[in-house]
């Protein structure tokens, strides 16, 4: 049966910083902090536990609002915002603190790994043969089968940078998040199809 569901992105900013990547020598590359967590072959590194192991000094938020996204595809909240969803999604999200900034990075606990059986991914390139993780996988043509009702869900895309984590909230929580008061700027709520894979009821 297909339900609806909101997927939460941030606005584009020009203040978008990088979580575990800088610039050095005019290349992009992953802080030296986290190399060891890097796979030899993709150089993808293990996200979350880059994370646990802290965030630089040298990241700094320049933005006020109080949602928005890294450059490499990281949710970023204020005190303020944090708030809101640790309130409306108790024990769903973990929040790791930005030390110069009055910013925390937010990641679900758990992360739904897409199938390459489900037509709602597309899969491009092989697996990394290390480490086994996609090389790319975006969104199919079909509403993705994501069983069970959901009230909020962090998918894992991948880009060739690494994890590209994505929200999903159902009606409810979408609705105290557009009435928070003052507003979350910075925060888009967009409907997104999602297939529970149970059959639709004969009428």
């Amino acid at each position: 049966m297909i339900n609806v569901m909101y997927a939460i992105y941030p606005h584009d900013s020009v203040n978008e910083p990088f979580v575990l990547r800088c610039m050095s020598q005019g290349k992009l590359v992953l802080m030296e902090e986290y190399q060891d967590l890097a796979c030899e072959k993709c150089r993808k590194v293990d996200e979350k536990a880059a994370l646990a192991r802290g965030i630089q000094a040298e990241v700094v938020v320049r933005s006020k609002r109080p949602f928005l996204g890294s450059s490499d595809s990281f949710y970023l909240l204020d005190q303020r915002s944090k708030e809101v969803f640790a309130t409306v999604l108790r024990d769903e999200i973990d929040y790791f603190r930005i030390p110069s900034s009055p910013y925390y990075v937010a990641t679900a606990k758990v992360w739904l790994q897409p199938e390459e059986t489900d037509p709602g991914f597309r899969f491009g390139r092989d697996k990394c043969k290390e480490c086994g993780r996609a090389r790319e996988v975006v969104w199919g043509k079909v509403p993705p089968t994501i069983p069970g009702q959901n009230r909020f869900l962090a998918i894992n895309l991948e880009s060739i940078q690494g994890a590209r984590e994505t929200w999903r909230v159902s009606k409810d929580v979408a609705e105290v998040l557009k009435k928070a008061s003052p507003p979350l700027t910075g925060i888009v709520l967009v409907p997104k199809e999602v297939d529970d894979g149970r059959p639709v009821e004969q009428l």
